[in-house]
């Protein structure tokens, strides 16, 4: 018998050192991904190697903010999280009916907002 793969849209989302080092901060954070409808759906600690850094990192390189960051990214672990859409819908007030949420990676951008480094 064949499996099938089932496609689940997703982006990632890490939780700097300086951050996941405080567990009422990590906390602060899931809270506020689950009021968004957002769902864990793998997480993982880690400290980020040099070339890790280098390539989450690559489009900033030219930035002044760059090497601070890079070595504040090895500093400590991190934490790396594979977000899901908790639910497919939700209710909107405003047009009184269900509406579609958009992709994980939309709304992530959403939340975050700018991508200042801070």
């Amino acid at each position: 018998m064949k499996s099938k793969l089932i496609s689940i849209p997703y982006t990632v989302g890490i939780i700097k050192p300086h951050i996941a080092l405080r567990d009422n901060k990590v906390d602060e954070i899931y809270k506020i991904l689950d009021e968004h409808n957002f769902e864990v759906f793998h997480q993982k600690r880690k400290i980020f190697s040099n070339e890790e850094v280098l390539n989450l990192f690559y489009n900033y390189q030219q930035k002044d903010f760059y090497k601070e960051i890079h070595e504040h990214m090895m500093t400590a672990e991190s934490i790396v999280m594979l977000l899901i859409n908790k639910v497919d819908k939700v209710w909107d007030e405003e047009k009184q009916e269900d509406v579609k949420l958009e992709s994980p990676i939309v709304r992530w951008k959403q939340l975050i907002g700018n991508k200042d480094p801070e």
